[in-house]
């Protein structure tokens, strides 16, 4: 995975197409991520990079074109910035934002709703809405390090979607602060939750398990959820909606893994793939494209 540079993410405006790639390299002990940001023009020509020495996650594009913001989700190098927004017609960075946290994790997603830009933060498993500039303007705890039986666990909070002043929130699966298994499960796993615009709760759901990424279009949420790998269960293996504004559901079940969607007005498309549980030995699902409507 990691032996060439690959693309972890491209937006586009009527003009540019941004795009996103990184590299890792181990020398022992020694580990070192490097990255650009690529803008494109509609001929395929660079029309500028940003390059840096740490791991990009997410890319997020204001309504107006103007700022494009790049959410580093691990700093090791010089690079200590986990947010960076960028001017597009330039490329030069017109702010940067860190969420102060120690260690090399930082920013997980990042969305803009006008001039405020929402994140989570794989630092302190907390959202944050920002002003102009990167004013903080709210934090809420996401899914926090939390002591449950004698273990200290926590969840990554790992997509954002702001639209028309809410935010939404999404959290992954559950981790020890010590070693990588856990006996117990954050309350917080596998959660998504809307706050308004000052970060107080509207509604929240559980998502079953773990969300590659987000689809969105106005206040609808289309989320593509798999299956939960501390506790396995096919019934999981679903694709989710969300009304933004308010938290009416819907569900769509696949044999399979919902592994991608898309949403586009009452159209929903969703990329299904096959699935063994390594205890089971039977394949769920196959490799499908479902096409359906809201």
């Amino acid at each position: 995975m990691f032996e060439q540079p690959y693309v972890v993410d491209c937006v586009a405006s009527d003009t540019r197409l941004f795009a996103a790639a990184r590299r890792y390299e181990r020398d022992g002990e020694a580990r070192t991520w490097h990255s650009t940001v690529y803008a494109f023009d509609p001929d395929g020509n660079i029309d500028w990079t940003y390059s840096v020495d740490a791991s990009p996650i997410a890319l997020g594009l204001d309504a107006d074109s103007d700022r494009l913001a790049v959410g580093y989700n691990r700093c090791l190098g010089d690079h200590d910035h986990g947010l960076v927004v960028l001017d597009t017609a330039t490329g030069e960075p017109a702010w940067m934002w860190d969420p102060g946290t120690e260690g090399d994790r930082r920013v997980g997603d990042v969305s803009f709703d006008g001039d405020q830009l929402a994140i989570t933060s794989h630092g302190d498993k907390r959202g944050y809405l920002l002003g102009a500039g990167g004013r903080q303007q709210w934090r809420i705890d996401l899914a926090v390090p939390t002591d449950i039986d004698g273990e200290t666990l926590y969840a990554y909070p790992n997509h954002v979607d702001a639209h028309n002043g809410r935010v939404a929130f999404v959290t992954g699966n559950t981790y020890p602060e010590e070693g990588r298994e856990a006996e117990g499960r954050h309350p917080n796993e596998h959660r998504i939750v809307a706050v308004d615009s000052d970060g107080r709760e509207l509604w929240d759901g559980d998502l079953g398990g773990f969300v590659n990424g987000l689809a969105t279009h106005g206040d609808q949420l289309v989320v593509p959820c798999a299956q939960n790998f501390r506790v396995r269960d096919a019934a999981t293996h679903a694709l989710r909606r969300f009304d933004l504004a308010t938290g009416e559901t819907g569900q769509y079940s696949v044999d399979g893994i919902a592994t991608a969607a898309a949403v586009d007005g009452d159209t929903i498309a969703l990329v299904e793939e096959p699935i063994v549980y390594h205890d089971e030995g039977e394949e769920r699902g196959s490799y499908r494209l479902h096409l359906g409507s809201l």
